[in-house]
């Protein structure tokens, strides 16, 4: 029988999925790209900063409009939420992990690049293993996409079958803590991975997989 686990960080309810913000209070942890502001690599960057606890649900508001641009932490919001809000070609992750390195010294974070399909799964569960969600960058024919890992399906054998993970992309279901997941069995040709989710599904590559902690 096939197990599915979830990062510790992550609980789910009647309410959704959530995960306890930096205020310590137990907060919605999947927004839809629409309820915010931003590109799908902002939008999961926000997603892994609360299910860190390093942001609070308040300060992610659309509505907080009182930022103090002198503070460190509040450059670093003000950045992401007003400076990012529409990026039409897409936020790489090379930007994303310059910036957060730039704007927030506090914060811990890796890059790491394309490797073998194999190692690079891997490399996700290892990374789940330790508590930690884990920012993906999928690249498809026609574009690319973020997404966040927060669990895996395990098979009998102890291989890692799926990456499930929220995509700010799609609506989160009533009756599970992901909406996405990434099938690990990999098919021929450039996109060896199939990516779905309620509203698609699409063969992909991982390109690259940014992992933060403080």
């Amino acid at each position: 029988m096939n197990t599915i686990e979830i990062i510790d960080k992550i609980r789910f309810n009647r309410k959704g999925v959530e995960c306890k913000d930096a205020s310590g209070k137990w907060v919605k942890a999947h927004y839809r790209q629409g309820e915010l502001d931003g590109a799908c690599g902002v939008y999961s960057l926000t997603m892994t900063l609360l299910i860190l606890g390093y942001l609070s649900a308040e300060e992610v508001s659309i509505e907080n409009d009182t930022l103090d641009h002198r503070k460190t932490r509040n450059r670093f919001l003000s950045h992401f939420y007003e400076q990012q809000g529409l990026i039409r070609k897409g936020y790489s992750s090379i930007c994303l992990r310059r910036d957060i390195d730039l704007l927030c010294p506090d914060l811990s974070v890796k890059r790491h690049n394309p490797e073998n399909p194999d190692k690079t799964i891997k490399r996700i569960y290892e990374y789940l293993s330790q508590d930690l969600p884990v920012i993906i960058s999928t690249r498809y024919p026609e574009g690319g996409h973020f997404l966040v890992a927060i669990g895996a399906e395990i098979g009998r054998d102890n291989n890692i079958t799926k990456i499930l993970c929220l995509d700010p992309g799609s609506l989160l279901p009533k009756y599970a803590p992901w909406n996405c997941c990434i099938t690990t069995e990999k098919g021929r040709g450039k996109y060896p991975f199939w990516c779905i989710s309620e509203d698609n599904s699409y063969k992909v590559i991982i390109d690259d997989l940014i992992v933060m902690c403080y």
